[in-house]
């Protein structure tokens, strides 16, 4: 699946019921996501971005766990502003954060309980890293419906 039928179905309301995706990035396209995002016509949040400026000024480090990186997706999603698409670049670094287990929770909450939010997300990862991030189990599952991967430079 390419970059563009991905976006294809996540902003098509009645195909899924959890508008989610992942993209596979190679790694010299990593840090072009919003050059990226502008030529896919959707918009994009820089995840570090996003939670550094949602954490309290005196807050030293950000929380660990699945419930945290949930919440900040939510609310991307949920956001007023903006178009019904939306990539979120920099997850895999509160991802690789996590352990198995409550990375595992993040990807199934995603496919099976992420529903009716007003923005669909695709969530940029390193190609590369995707087997430290993902089990492969969850690999098969999102790459059957909700999953692209970029082939060389395209920005």
């Amino acid at each position: 699946m390419t970059e563009w039928e991905l976006v294809s179905i996540i902003r098509d309301r009645g195909r899924l019921r959890c508008r989610t995706g992942v993209l596979l990035i190679p790694e010299a396209e990593l840090g072009r996501e919003r050059e990226l995002a502008a030529r896919l016509n959707i918009d994009c949040v820089d995840m570090a971005e996003h939670v550094n400026n949602s954490l309290p000024e005196e807050t030293e480090f950000v929380p660990p766990g699945a419930a945290y990186v949930l919440r900040w997706l939510r609310d991307i999603a949920n956001a007023e502003s903006g178009g019904d698409c939306v990539l979120v670049s920099n997850v895999d670094l509160l991802l690789a954060r996590l352990e198995e287990q409550q990375r595992e929770t993040v990807w199934r909450q995603l496919c099976n309980n992420f529903p009716n939010y007003r923005r669909g997300i695709i969530i940029t990862l390193p190609a590369k890293g995707v087997s430290l991030l993902m089990s492969r189990e969850t690999q098969d599952v999102w790459r059957k419906t909700r999953m692209a991967e970029m082939r060389g430079s395209t920005v």
